[in-house]
């Protein structure tokens, strides 16, 4: 019988997120960084027609980061008073359990992803419908 051999977990440094944050987005400033817990606030504009929104990126190596826009406030709909894919404090949610971890670059996957989120955000304010698919918090846990 083969053995199963396990590797180590490697989580990417503070240091090198910070990196790369500044390297591919260099209006994201650190607002905290210590060896295992940054915080980044910048400004996104997901098309040349949306807002610009300023967000905030707190992460404590080695959970997943956590996202909220800061400015302009998240609005819900007068028939929708939920906003679609948030949780508490209009915390975005940009993917399911287990689809990030410490070893992916929050540059290269929290920040598009969040880009991505306040477009489909823009969408359902304007249509009520929510077209970027995804799964509701909650639904993770089997609630509706």
């Amino acid at each position: 019988m083969a053995k199963t051999r396990r590797f180590p977990t490697h989580h990417l440094t503070i240091a090198l997120q910070t990196y790369q944050m500044r390297a591919l987005f260099p209006q994201f400033k650190a607002v905290a960084n210590r060896h295992d817990w940054a915080l980044w606030t910048g400004t996104l504009r997901p098309t040349l027609l949306s807002d610009t929104y300023t967000v905030e990126i707190e992460y404590h190596l080695p959970a997943p980061p956590r996202v909220r826009v800061l400015e302009p406030v998240l609005q819900a709909r007068a028939d929708q008073p939920k906003i679609p894919h948030t949780f508490t404090e209009n915390k975005l949610c940009l993917y399911t359990p287990g689809q990030w971890n410490s070893q992916m670059v929050i540059a290269r996957t929290i920040v598009p992803w969040t880009s991505t989120w306040l477009y489909f955000y823009e969408v359902w304010r304007v249509t009520g419908e929510w077209v970027g698919g995804g799964v509701h918090p909650g639904e993770f846990y089997g609630e509706k």
